[in-house]
């Protein structure tokens, strides 16, 4: 870990994406509130917003649009990944983190259940906290981690 830019580590997990959102016909919207550097391991911290990020375009609609955004909250930074996919229902809510388990919805989908588990290991590595809230139309992923 070491103090850097978190928005470039964010914008290499865009970047990781890209052709994967373009493909399933889905925008990524970056919305950048704050620039900073904060202590960080830029490719695990890369990687989890890979996931959050290939999730949301894996289980998303053509069309869709997902909402990526840094900001500042007091001492630490948020990163939030909002998508327009069928919300989390509250039973699966308490599962979705763990290894290998997959989603009701998950059916066809490629993966075997261990992205989510795998970023929430890696934020909370780094003294951070992964989230999901549901949204009216959709899923908030936020991870929040130390400013200074």
């Amino acid at each position: 870990m070491k103090s850097q830019s978190i928005n470039d580590t964010v914008l290499q997990a865009v970047k990781d994406v890209y052709v994967s959102a373009k493909n399933a016909d889905i925008t990524i919207r970056y919305d950048e509130q704050v620039k900073c550097d904060i202590q960080h391991d830029r490719r695990w911290t890369a990687e989890a917003c890979f996931n959050l990020l290939d999730n949301a375009i894996k289980y998303g609609k053509t069309g869709s649009e997902i909402v990526l955004s840094v900001r500042k909250l007091g001492l630490t930074v948020e990163i939030s990944v909002i998508d327009e996919n069928e919300p989390i229902g509250e039973d699966e809510r308490t599962h979705i983190f763990e290894r290998f388990y997959r989603g009701r919805n998950s059916g066809d989908k490629d993966g075997v259940g261990i992205g989510l588990y795998l970023s929430r290991e890696i934020i909370e590595k780094q003294g951070g906290m992964l989230s999901v809230i549901p949204q009216k139309d959709g899923n908030k992923f936020v991870i929040v981690l130390q400013s200074r």
